[in-house]
């Protein structure tokens, strides 16, 4: 090898396990094979010494004794009998491994219990019109083509109508009394105390809702037809009237004997 090549490797940074030269800039590879010993500086034969070491037994003890130690097999403990302490938390990885197993779910609890093919869920309807009427409303009854069955759908209707007219009147009543029996527990309490009762709020009377003549509504005006029909001039628009305008009296001056025949204006 010449000065050059000793040169070389005398600038090479360290030595990675894997063959790979790091230098301050980046790193290259360099194959080794065929190049001798004694040409490699001392701190190279030393790295490379140390890497071969891993294929020792001690170094197969230390990887099996770590193995161990990650799964939770073996526990150091020192001559006082504490555990020792390391940079990772072995115990603390068995647990999270053992929790993320517990986790996960099983394949064969996935699978179905029974062996039958699942039957399609039935499709929801948008309209029942077997449910009882109340759910949907008026809009929804169907009425029947029958004219005898029709008006006893009708009647059946008005029914329900009544019925909730007497349960919205039924209600309001019982609002009313429990807030009389509440106004007057009050009244007693503040007479003891010799303040002024709480006046019965009068009822108050249902809006009338007026009578609609319609002849008395007026009807919209109708525009002329000359205002409808008129429509705001474009601005690439502007002039051409005059322009027009300027065409007829040119016609109107010109001689009978140049003028074009009459079916050309037709």
């Amino acid at each position: 090898m010449s000065m050059h090549q000793n040169d070389r490797f005398d600038r090479i940074g360290d030595i990675s396990t894997d063959g790979r030269v790091d230098k301050a800039m980046g790193s290259q590879s360099f194959n080794f094979s065929g190049i001798d010993e004694a040409y490699l500086p001392k701190y190279a034969q030393k790295h490379r010494e140390q890497c071969s070491s891993a294929a020792t037994p001690l170094g197969a003890e230390k990887s099996e004794l770590y193995e161990k130690l990650s799964e939770g097999k073996v526990t150091l403990q020192t001559s006082d009998g504490l555990d020792v302490e390391f940079l990772v938390d072995f115990n603390a990885k068995v647990k999270e491994r053992q929790e993320s197993q517990q986790s996960q779910p099983t394949y064969h609890d996935e699978l179905p219990t029974t062996s039958t093919s699942s039957e399609p869920a039935p499709l929801v309807e948008h309209y029942v019109p077997e449910e009882e009427r109340r759910e949907y409303g008026v809009s929804h009854m169907k009425f029947s083509s029958e004219e005898e069955k029709r008006q006893a759908q009708i009647k059946s209707l008005y029914d329900m109508t009544a019925e909730t007219e007497k349960m919205r009147a039924k209600n309001k009543s019982a609002a009313d009394e429990k807030a009389r029996a509440k106004r007057e527990k009050l009244n007693a309490l503040r007479r003891r105390k010799g303040l002024p009762e709480i006046r019965t709020p009068s009822p108050e009377p249902e809006p009338e809702e007026p009578e609609v003549n319609l002849e008395e509504i007026p009807l919209p005006i109708e525009k002329p037809l000359r205002e409808r029909e008129r429509k705001p001039e474009r601005e690439w628009d502007r002039g051409k009237g005059r322009y027009n305008t300027w065409i007829q009296k040119q016609r109107d001056e010109r001689d009978e004997e140049f003028a074009p025949p009459s079916f050309y204006y037709q």
